[in-house]
């Protein structure tokens, strides 16, 4: 079995599609997610290691965000390495390291990083806390490690309603659980921290909210393969997520209506 339960191929009926999607939801967190990095003191630091950095969008982000960092990109699925690589090149990131390679088998030295950073990956490791371990100990006495992840109990939230997403998201949860994953992790993040060894430990939620974004984003970031995948593997029931399909397109269309869904985010310190 995989050391994770994200897998692009399997996961997503269309591999474009679903490279697209993960490029808006980086969009759609961005800016509060770089204040947040900011804050932890990730501007201060030369080098960092992204771990899980599926196809590079965030990695470009960082890189304009904090142009003096040393980047080394870390990403299990060859995939989406290949994906990284040619647009981080495309962007004129020449320097950024893209190595594919598991966050549990990293052949990273000890004590040789800054900072190290995980988004939405800690969730998918059948083991989060050696993926954890692993993040401090490439790291520098002191260095910064950053951990970004999904509560699906704090997921998409609409107005007017749809009770269904409700039975979406738990279908959703039950595929990533029986891979092995962890899709309510978000709430966890700060005691897993502690347990990894990190000290200074701080922890928030960060909100998008389509009267602030627009509704386009939103819509990039959702998307309909995962959904349908879950359908195809029985998860989820057809009918229910014709009903989903149905209300949204509703919601959309009323006025105004809500679009909200959060993230959860924590940074610690490894010990002096």
């Amino acid at each position: 079995m995989r050391e994770d339960s994200y897998v692009i191929s399997t996961v997503a009926r269309e591999l474009n599609a679903e490279i697209d999607r993960l490029a808006a939801q980086v969009d759609l967190f961005w800016e509060q997610e770089a204040a947040f990095h900011t804050k932890a003191g990730l501007d201060e630091a030369l080098s960092l290691v992204e771990f899980g950095s599926g196809p590079g969008y965030y990695s470009a982000r960082l890189m304009e965000r904090f142009p003096d960092l040393n980047l080394t990109c870390i990403e299990i699925d060859k995939v989406l390495t290949d994906h990284a690589e040619a647009m981080l090149a495309q962007c004129g990131f020449n320097q950024v390291q893209v190595r594919t390679d598991s966050i549990t088998a990293n052949r990273l030295p000890d004590l040789s990083y800054d900072a190290s950073l995980a988004r939405l990956l800690i969730e998918h490791l059948a083991d989060p806390l050696e993926g954890l371990q692993e993040m401090q100990r490439i790291l520098k006495p002191n260095g910064l490690a950053i951990v970004i992840d999904n509560d699906f109990s704090l997921h998409t939230l609409t107005y007017p309603e749809i009770p269904e997403l409700a039975e979406l998201f738990e279908a959703y949860c039950a595929s990533r659980r029986s891979q092995g994953g962890s899709p309510r992790i978000g709430r966890r993040l700060p005691n897993l921290l502690e347990e990894a060894g990190f000290v200074d430990i701080h922890f928030d939620i960060v909100v998008a909210h389509n009267a602030l974004t627009g509704d386009d984003i939103f819509l990039a970031s959702e998307g309909v393969g995962i959904p349908a995948k879950l359908v195809e593997e029985g998860y989820l029931c057809s009918k229910t997520l014709a009903t989903i399909s149905r209300k949204w397109r509703d919601m959309l269309q009323s006025r105004p209506h809500t679009i909200m869904r959060k993230l959860c985010i924590a940074s610690g310190r490894k010990p002096e």
